[in-house]
């Protein structure tokens, strides 16, 4: 779906070294801080409970993404939080909408400085709306007209109306270093991992994997759930 070449895709690659770093962190031993190039960087609990503490109001429910498929689950928790307000007549306190970004879905979580450089929209196979082109920018934090279909869906405007963005940590350590290398950076894959971890746009939370966090905002944080792929 994703394929840079005849042999081996990045979907492909990605799975690759998702096992490979599982497999690092099941060796136990000296756990993650001794896993193989590729594995997940090590984590603080304290950090991956934030975006619990984040929840909130009387409606809740998690949004499960592994693609970006045009937009999709943006559209979804968008539209769950105004149909909710406008049926139940509930505020932004009453609502909130959790997106959780994983596998293939993660580029909304990133500015446009990490599309541009690392070329994601090349590598994602998505389309700038208005160019047609591989996008260079993050169109989905993006509230001008003809970006998306629905004002107010952008990542950064559903945050301020109270939800909460997990961003897949396992991902976001594979994929960084993926896309550097296709974009032909000369970066290690922990620089790649560091920019993108500390570029997060405000209110997306790094978490340890996105199932980790499905299972977590049922149990913790009291969601119902959906998927939004």
């Amino acid at each position: 779906m994703f394929d840079n070449d005849a042999s081996t895709s990045p979907r492909r690659s990605f799975l690759g070294r998702l096992a490979g770093g599982a497999a690092a962190l099941l060796a136990g031993g000296a756990g993650v801080a001794a896993a193989a190039p590729g594995s997940p960087r090590p984590w603080t609990p304290q950090a991956d409970e934030e975006w619990l503490k984040k929840i909130h109001g009387k409606y809740r429910q998690y949004f499960d993404a592994t693609e970006w498929h045009d937009g999709f689950s943006l559209y979804y928790a968008f539209n769950y939080s105004k149909t909710m307000k406008d049926t139940y007549k509930a505020s932004n306190s009453d609502v909130c909408a959790v997106l959780g970004l994983r596998h293939f879905a993660i580029g909304p979580a990133f500015p446009d400085s990490i599309w541009q450089k690392y070329k994601l929209g090349e590598f994602f196979k998505i389309n700038d709306p208005k160019t047609k082109a591989p996008s260079v920018r993050n169109f989905a934090n993006s509230e001008a007209q003809g970006d998306l279909l629905f004002p107010g869906s952008s990542v950064g405007a559903q945050v301020q109306n109270g939800a909460v963005v997990t961003v897949c940590n396992l991902a976001t350590t594979i994929l960084s270093g993926m896309t550097a290398t296709a974009a032909g950076l000369t970066m290690k894959p922990e620089e790649a991992y560091a920019e993108w971890k500390a570029a997060l746009l405000p209110g997306c939370y790094l978490v340890p994997s996105g199932v980790l966090a499905v299972h977590r905002a049922q149990t913790a944080g009291d969601c119902s759930y959906c998927y939004a792929s």
